[in-house]
């Protein structure tokens, strides 16, 4: 059996910030972070061996979340790291600790349609080391490796 390939841009959801990366640099920065908030979601909470880190977060103030609405992640969605140690991907679990999350710079987030496909086997396809070895191989490595949206 062959597995269709298609583009993940025809698997997104069909509402607005389906696909999306991190917020621009200046827009997220450290001195937005706070003591308690929305957290964001950093390289640290994704793996290539387990799953989702819904711990140890650094935090941005609810408003500061709703000026950054289209880089908010909920559960059920997929992150993955866009620039830096690629291969890295993770699930927010539906029974996660937070209800919205905040993607950072060096992420990408995922809501797939859920008629199309089911979230989690699109995870573990993109953990398959085969398809993990080649996104590093797309990569731009000039200074920091990182890949974009059309890769």
């Amino acid at each position: 059996m062959r597995w269709e390939v298609i583009p993940l841009d025809s698997l997104k959801a069909p509402e607005p910030n389906s696909i999306v990366g991190g917020p621009f640099g200046s827009d997220l920065t450290q001195k937005d972070y706070v003591d308690w908030g929305v957290p964001v979601i950093r390289g640290g909470n994704l793996s290539h061996d387990t799953h989702f880190h819904d711990d140890d977060f650094v935090y941005v103030s609810e408003e500061k979340a709703d000026r950054l609405k289209q880089n908010c992640a909920y559960p059920g969605d997929l992150i993955f790291t866009q620039r830096g140690t690629l291969g890295q991907v993770g699930l927010i679990p539906y029974e996660s600790k937070f209800q919205r999350y905040v993607i950072s710079q060096s992420q990408m987030k995922v809501k797939v349609d859920s008629t199309l496909l089911n979230a989690k086997f699109l995870y573990y396809y993109f953990r398959n080391p085969s398809i993990v070895q080649l996104i590093k191989n797309l990569a731009i490595t000039s200074g920091v490796p990182h890949i974009n949206l059309g890769y």
